[in-house]
């Protein structure tokens, strides 16, 4: 068994390549973390960045371009949408689903992945509590059932090669 091991970047400017590839360099995963549409954008053209996790504490104050999306998709970004703010309070919940909606509404049905982002072990759900959530986007149930399951795994086996 091989443990992974991740870095999440909340940053408001993009960093320059020799520090993206420092990063690469020392941890598995590569995660981003923005509420800027530059960076944002520069995100999802990197080759750098394994996951761009939205923040679902506050509204984005740009909205999510569908081409952009796209763009990362192909350059194999998986985007990652944290369920535990929005058991925290309600307006937090409101920016969950209106994240969550966005990307399916932009096809990221294959490269979404839904985690918890837990801070206390009582914001943690069982898989069928997400399953159900990841249903409310409108995912069929394989879909759904994939945003937890075998679309992490494909993520850590693109990353093992």
């Amino acid at each position: 068994m091989k443990i992974l091991r991740r870095v999440t970047m909340e940053i408001d400017t993009f960093l320059d390549n020799s520090s993206w590839e420092t990063l690469q360099a020392n941890y598995d995963l590569v995660a981003l973390q923005t509420n800027e549409r530059n960076v944002f954008e520069q995100a999802c053209q990197s080759k750098y960045i394994d996951i761009i996790s939205l923040d679902c504490t506050q509204r984005l104050p740009f909205t999510l371009d569908p081409m952009m999306i796209q763009k990362a998709i192909e350059n194999n970004i998986y985007f990652e949408l944290c369920y535990a703010p929005g058991i925290r309070d309600d307006t937090s919940r409101g920016y969950v689903y209106q994240l969550g909606l966005a990307l399916i509404s932009s096809g990221v049905k294959d490269h979404l992945i839904i985690s918890s982002g837990a801070i206390i072990v009582s914001e943690l759900r069982a898989p069928f509590d997400i399953y159900y959530f990841a249903k409310s986007f409108g995912l069929a149930n394989d879909e759904a059932k994939f945003t937890y399951w075998k679309t992490p795994e494909s993520l850590i086996t693109l990353k093992s090669l």
